[in-house]
């Protein structure tokens, strides 16, 4: 039997010795970007190691940049986050999720907002890293919920709308303004329904009940809460609305009792009055769910069109 060197075996043994972690930079940054575009690659390489993770994380909006966004399935019984790409039938699973969840009721920056059973318990979650904030539980039900930033930035508030518990289940009517550490933050409750609504500038647009958009500040001091600016009007033929927000515009996206689907914009500087109709998208796709509307840029980018996608139920991960 042939001996092995001293040498080889030197190497052997330091190589076994070697952690992921010590792979440079710049190496994880090449690897990363020679990844196919999909969520399940980006997830697996996040899921290496803290080091690794950490780097994916600074790659993750240029990814989500020249990617389709992912639809999120309805949430598995088992707690699995379940994706499935516009572009192909093929499906991704992540692992479980860390907090016992039946709902989702917002995506923002990226991250999921996700409620217990309950509906009063709100959870913020990165879908590729399963990484989870848990919030205090609300005393009212809450049906859907936005960020107003990122949740690393100090300027991040959760602004969770639903209704009281004593309230009829469609009248969506209070607002919980919390930090993601803390207490359950300022509710307030309001004389007229919410159907849903976006954060831009300082500023959140809400739109009420087929009636009217409400512009609201958000007010940090001595405790954030939100006050009523002023409302902008909604044309009386519009029906079935929902609220987003591209291009420096509000987009109101409605559909008639035929099923065909119209757009009115609305400067979000408030300085022209009314509502414009728009006939064409500006090189922007549209994603609508039954209480959800999602714009991506450029989505020539994945080879997709400037067009409305009707995602039913499905919530658009982006």
């Amino acid at each position: 039997m042939a001996k092995r060197s001293r040498a080889s075996t030197t190497i052997t043994s330091r190589c076994s010795n070697r952690s992921w972690s010590d792979v440079t930079e710049p190496l994880l940054y090449s690897i990363l970007s020679r990844l196919s575009s999909n969520v399940a690659d980006f997830y697996t390489f996040s899921g290496v190691c803290t080091a690794w993770r950490s780097i994916a994380k600074a790659f993750k909006q240029e990814l989500l940049a020249s990617i389709p966004p992912m639809l999120m399935l309805r949430l598995a019984n088992s707690g699995a986050l379940r994706f499935q790409s516009i572009t192909d039938s093929s499906h991704h699973t992540t692992s479980l999720l860390r907090v016992k969840t039946k709902n989702c009721v917002g995506v923002s920056f990226g991250y999921l907002i996700i409620v217990d059973r309950s509906w009063r318990q709100p959870s913020v979650v990165d879908p590729f890293t399963s990484t989870t904030i848990c919030l205090p539980k609300q005393g009212f039900r809450i049906r859907f919920a936005i960020l107003t930033a990122p949740p690393s930035s100090p300027d991040c508030l959760l602004l969770g709308c639903g209704s009281h518990l004593e309230a009829k289940k469609c009248q969506t009517n209070a607002i919980a303004v919390c930090e993601l550490k803390g207490s359950c933050g300022t509710v307030q409750f309001w004389p007229f329904s919410f159907r849903n609504a976006i954060f831009r500038d300082g500023r959140a647009y809400v739109l009420l009940n087929l009636s009217a958009v409400m512009v609201m500040d958000l007010v940090r001091h001595p405790t954030p809460r939100l006050t009523a600016v002023r409302h902008l009007p909604i044309p009386a033929r519009l029906s079935y609305l929902m609220l987003t927000e591209a291009g420096g515009d509000l987009l109101l996206v409605s559909k008639d009792l035929r099923g065909r689907i119209s757009m009115e914009a609305h400067p979000l500087d408030l300085k022209r009055r009314g509502w414009v109709r728009l006939t064409s998208l500006g090189g922007r796709a549209l994603f609508l769910s039954y209480n959800r509307c999602a714009a991506a840029e450029n989505p020539a980018e994945w080879e997709g069109e400037d067009c409305i996608y009707m995602v039913s139920g499905n919530t658009v991960v982006r």
